[in-house]
């Protein structure tokens, strides 16, 4: 059974949704990817700027997205929890400390020192933009520690 990655943002309209469309194009692994937020409202799209940031790194989102919320059960699913901000990984941590050691933000991972990678939420297209190369370039740093929590 394949590992779950999970990627927490704040409405998992954008970032997080992003980072499991991304996740999934890239070679190997053999994980799985999902996606919650802090804060979502259940059932939302994922925004149309960030569909079209996709397309811009030329992926295709997956079918069609419902956010949802993290749940204990989601988080403690997981295999690995990916976060965009230090602030979601704190609040994870503190709600469910036995997490602890799952919960990184996806920069941590990637070995950059800004653990986070902004909300792009209210910004136009550019931004949407930015974020997705900000999470693709994070991904392809992550990726061997990624594998490696994994293994």
């Amino acid at each position: 059974m394949a590992k779950t990655v999970l990627f927490v943002c704040t409405g998992n309209t954008g970032r997080s949704p992003m980072a499991e469309a991304i996740a999934g194009g890239m070679p190997g692994g053999g994980f799985t990817f999902a996606s919650a937020g802090m804060a979502a409202f259940p059932g939302l799209p994922l925004a149309p700027e960030a569909a079209r940031a996709l397309r811009n790194l030329g992926l295709e989102p997956g079918g069609p997205h419902a956010s949802r919320p993290l749940s204990k059960g989601l988080a403690e699913e997981a295999a690995l929890i990916v976060t965009f901000t230090a602030l979601h990984r704190d609040m994870i941590l503190k709600k469910m400390p036995g997490l602890a050691g799952r919960v990184f933000t996806l920069r941590e991972l990637a070995g950059e020192a800004d653990p986070d990678i902004r909300d792009p939420q209210d910004g136009d297209q550019a931004v949407y933009d930015e974020v997705a190369v900000q999470i693709r370039q994070a991904l392809e740093k992550a990726w061997p520690a990624l594998a490696a929590r994994l293994g």
